[in-house]
């Protein structure tokens, strides 16, 4: 009998790296360079000498050898670094506790920012001259209009991970559309262009274009809209967001055979539906995803007036419904918890899976809810739902 093969472990996988453009952002140092001399300080503690190529923030002149340090906290992942291994790295000053003292008792060293995954290994020329640019800008630059132009350049020329950080950011800056100017607007467009930077950061783009109402980039976003492109979806959505469709082209895509498209017209436009259709289409349209769409731009529309539908929603099969509904019901507590109480007792009492939705709205309705529950403790017939009540009002933890 042939003696069985030797079993081969698969190898431990390496960190891969977390977010790192806040971190540079505020890094004692960011630099480009070569992992040397690595070795293991202690269970945790690993430091290595680090060839500086380039630097991009913290005066540090090449050629010059940085000694760094990090923690490995997973056992189950091998070191995150190699010898001869070129990365990125945002760097801080060593933290005070009393282990980094033991480790480094002169205070010599640089520990990697962000809990150690401050770092990139896939990062191109393009990327880190792009990410150049903008930490070169004064820290108060960031926000403003040169801040932006950095933003979407860096959007448009960095590795995919760092180019979405580089869209969140921009997302977020308060008046971007005023500020974002020529540059930065042929940047994004340029980017929304070129099908090389895959469709996840394109899509990651509309959304900029579409939340923060980007109205110079309608006609990227019109030429994505087209049939048969995988972001049209998301091309529609942004266009609605904009406010860049007319009335007449709402009600032509919400009728579309497309599910994905009715939902993201839905999405993006949620006002220009007539209340009565979105309710329509909320309770009997096809698609699980676009009666959720549906039920949100209802809701949008008519707040406490969309409680009705958003309670008949919590018992849709779908489970994207039902957490739209669990979205929506927290706007109108009131009146959401008594149609809930409503459908609770006009129930079967032996019916328990199709009540038991109604009590996890009920618990997202703060006193509103907590009152129903302690009704539904106290005196519904079934004993299943009372000591689920029971439960989420906290009084039964090993339920």
């Amino acid at each position: 009998m042939p003696a069985p093969a030797p079993t081969v472990d698969a190898p431990k996988p390496r960190a891969a790296g977390g977010e790192l453009l806040a971190p540079a952002e505020a890094a004692a140092s960011v630099v480009v360079g070569t992992i040397t001399a690595l070795r293991q300080l202690d269970a945790q503690g690993w430091a290595a000498s680090f060839a500086v190529e380039r630097a991009l923030v913290g005066g540090v002149k090449p050629p010059l050898h940085l000694r760094i340090a990090w923690e490995e906290l997973a056992p189950s992942r091998a070191v995150r670094f190699a010898n001869g291994e070129r990365v990125l790295l945002a760097l801080e000053a060593l933290p005070n506790g009393s282990l980094w003292t033991q480790r480094f008792p002169k205070r010599d060293a640089l520990v990697v920012a962000n809990r150690g995954e401050a770092f990139s290994r896939e990062t191109d020329d393009a990327s880190i001259s792009a990410l150049a640019r903008y930490l070169a800008l004064p820290q108060a630059e960031h926000s403003s209009a040169r801040g932006a132009a950095a933003l979407a350049e860096l959007a448009r020329r960095a590795d995919s991970q760092l180019a979405l950080e580089a869209l969140a950011r921009l997302g977020a800056l308060p008046a971007l559309a005023a500020k974002l100017g020529e540059p930065g607007r042929a940047a994004l467009a340029a980017l929304l262009a070129d099908r090389a930077r895959g469709d996840e950061l394109r899509a990651a783009a509309l959304g900029v274009a579409g939340r923060r109402k980007l109205l110079a980039l309608a006609p990227e976003a019109r030429k994505l809209a087209a049939a048969g492109s995988p972001l049209a979806p998301f091309a529609i959505e942004a266009l609605g967001a904009m406010g860049a469709l007319s009335r007449a082209e709402v009600q032509r895509l919400a009728a579309s055979r497309d599910p994905a498209t009715r939902a993201a017209v839905l999405r993006g436009a949620p006002g220009a539906l007539e209340a009565g259709r979105l309710a329509a289409l909320a309770k009997s349209d096809s698609a699980g995803g676009v009666r959720a769409a549906a039920l949100e731009a209802l809701v949008t529309r008519e707040g406490a007036r969309a409680a009705d539908a958003a309670v008949e929603a919590l018992f849709d099969a779908d489970a994207d419904v039902q957490a739209a509904a669990l979205r929506a019901l927290p706007a109108f507590p009131a009146e959401a918890a008594l149609l809930l109480h409503a459908r609770v007792f006009g129930a079967r009492a032996n019916d328990t899976a199709a009540i038991k939705p109604a009590l996890a709205g009920l618990s997202l309705l703060g006193r509103p809810g907590h009152a129903v529950l302690s009704d539904i403790e106290q005196t519904h017939p079934n004993e299943e739902l009372q000591r689920l009540a029971r439960f989420l009002l906290g009084r039964d933890p090993a339920h």
